[in-house]
């Protein structure tokens, strides 16, 4: 198992981030510790590690300023980092992105997710194992999937007076993509339904929702996604209420859970993706059992 660092300066957030790595199967011996950013850079040139969780807020050096540290050393640019934090908001989420940030996690957080999240950074280079063939989907699968198709074109038509298209481009790796993810129950069966938009899309989307060609900063794009997603769930479990899959009164959905992540590393399977006909730019929306 290769070597990761922690950088934060509260020790109990530090034990909570090295119990994620052992989760991940890294043995303490292959975690090193920092309380601020400024020994975390000397950390991280002693070591090279294979990945780093770092807070964003804490004095010497901040997170950012490791950030910068580390993408302005040709030996340690390529290091995923993952920011830790509980003060970011969205649009801060989406600049530490754009400066270099692998992902942004937010405190407070589940240790098992984030080990999971970060241990394919830690395996040693081995040959990949041939993937086996996706299954086909089923009836149930199917009719999901048809729901889904209708409410995507129904929404964008009318939050945003767009028509789109299925795409078969799938995730792009070189665009930022952001992301919501909102859980819900149809009947029994409880779900997670995934929301990504390339930077270009939700730019096209909010200045569609603003009624012209506006100022489109930042928390606008997000503003826009969000409020896309929302209607697009309950426009979803419409559409399943109005075919034969039937609901039961316990039907219901959350709020979206903001996220912003590089697309070619973010975890989408599979998606749906939809391009906007006339503006340009991808929707993708995947359906997680």
């Amino acid at each position: 198992m290769r070597q990761a660092l922690i950088i934060d300066d509260s020790k109990t957030m530090r034990m909570m981030l090295r119990r994620s790595l052992n989760v991940a199967g890294v043995e303490d011996d292959r975690i090193a510790e920092a309380p601020n950013g400024q020994e975390g850079l000397v950390l991280a040139r002693q070591l090279h590690p294979a990945v780093v969780l770092c807070d964003v807020n804490m004095p010497v050096l901040d997170g950012e300023g490791f950030l910068d540290g580390v993408l302005a050393d040709t030996m340690l640019r390529d290091t995923p980092v993952f920011m830790v934090t509980s003060v970011a908001n969205a649009t801060q989420v989406l600049r530490l992105i754009r400066k270099g940030a692998m992902k942004v996690i937010r405190k407070p957080f589940d240790p098992t997710a984030l080990g999971f999240e970060v241990a394919p950074f830690l395996r040693e280079e081995q040959e990949a194992p041939a993937a086996p063939p996706p299954p086909e989907p089923d009836e149930y699968a199917m009719s999901l999937f048809a729901a889904m198709d209708e409410a995507v074109v129904e929404v964008l038509s009318t939050i945003a007076f767009l028509t789109a298209q299925r795409s078969t481009e799938g995730v792009p790796a070189s665009r930022l993509l952001l992301l919501t993810e909102i859980p819900f129950r149809f009947a029994e069966t409880p779900g997670l339904l995934r929301i990504g938009s390339t930077y270009d899309a939700a730019t096209t989307i909010a200045s569609n929702m603003a009624g012209g060609d506006v100022g489109i900063d930042d928390t606008a794009r997000v503003d826009a996604i969000s409020e896309f997603a929302n209607m697009l769930v309950g426009e979803f479990l419409k559409k399943l209420q109005e075919s034969a899959q039937s609901a039961d009164d316990g039907v219901w959905f959350g709020l979206p859970q903001h996220d912003v992540a590089a697309p070619g590393r973010s975890n989408f399977g599979s998606p749906l993706s939809y391009e906007l006909a006339d503006a340009g730019g991808l929707i993708f929306v995947e359906l997680v059992g």
